[in-house]
Order: structure tokens, then C-alpha cells, then sequence
């Protein structure tokens, strides 16, 4: 005899819940990520204008060339012939070198960076 006072609805698998939920999870980080390359791109942008008659000096200063380098090697890996390669998990080095600008803005973070750069390079 089956008792009527509980009744279970369950209308999708749970293996089929967490899969559309980590599909969910995975656009939302890859539309962020495309949101942060656009916002990087636009930033290099105005820092250019802002060197314009002598746009070419927006270069001689190494770390605007590095910000633009790694501004478009960004830009390259959200193409989705790149995005779906083989090779993409490699690319993303460059995505994660762009923290190096978060650690320069705080200066107590600088001193930081540099000895551990230090220890990995020698």
C-alpha cells in the first residue's frame, strides 16, 4: 500500500540537473572572460588616444608594450577556432598574466611580485 501523504516530483535526472548547471557555469565564466578582453582592449584604446599626436611614444614606455601585447594575444584566444584547439589551455597563460596589473596597482603587493619572480626565473 503506498502512502499518499508524500509525493516526490521529480521530473529531470539528477546527473542531467548538474550537467546543464556546470554547462551553465562554464558560459557564464567564458562570457566574463570575453567581458574582461573587451574591457582590456578598450582600456589599451584610450591609453593610445591618449598618446596621440605622438602615438608612437605610447610604445618606448615597456610595460604599455607589454599591456598591448598581452592585450591582443588576449583578444587572439577568444577567437573560437583558438577557444576549441587543442593548444587553448596553454594560451591561458596570457590571460592569467594580466593579474600582474592587479599586484603593480597595490604597492605593498610589488616587492611581492619581484622576489617571486626572482625565485622562478633563477
Amino acid at each position: 500500500m503506498q502512502d499518499s501523504r508524500f509525493v516526490v516530483l521529480r521530473t529531470e535526472p539528477l546527473e542531467y540537473v548538474i550537467i546543464k548547471l556546470c554547462r551553465q557555469s562554464s558560459t557564464d565564466l567564458e562570457n566574463l572572460e570575453l567581458a574582461f578582453t573587451f574591457a582590456f582592449d578598450l582600456e589599451m584604446l584610450i591609453r593610445i588616444a591618449a598618446h596621440f599626436p605622438d602615438w608612437k611614444g605610447f610604445l618606448h614606455r615597456g610595460r604599455n608594450s607589454f599591456d598591448l601585447f598581452l592585450a591582443v594575444a588576449c583578444s587572439i584566444i577568444q577567437i573560437p577556432a583558438i577557444t576549441s584547439a587543442s593548444v587553448y589551455p596553454w594560451l591561458t597563460v596570457f590571460q592569467l598574466l594580466r593579474w600582474y596589473r592587479v599586484i603593480l596597482a597595490f604597492p605593498r603587493m610589488k616587492p611581492l611580485l619581484v622576489c617571486r619572480c626572482d625565485k622562478v626565473f633563477s
